[in-house]
């Protein structure tokens, strides 16, 4: 789930991110939500599996 302030013309209002896993309540960094998206989707396509490789190294 991503909660989300979007920008505002009210400059005292800042604009953030909070990525949370629904399951656990707990919040993700970017690289574990979109790591999390990859490894859904490689268990649902074992045959197209993308990202193998570890994602940190990648630039």
């Amino acid at each position: 789930m991503m909660l989300f302030q979007p920008k505002t013309e009210d400059a005292s209002v800042i604009p953030w991110v909070r990525l949370i896993d629904c399951i656990t309540a707990r919040e993700l960094t970017e690289l574990e939500y979109f790591d999390s998206i990859r490894q859904i989707f490689n268990r649902r396509n074992p045959h197209a599996a993308i990202g193998e490789d570890d994602i940190d190294n990648n630039p």
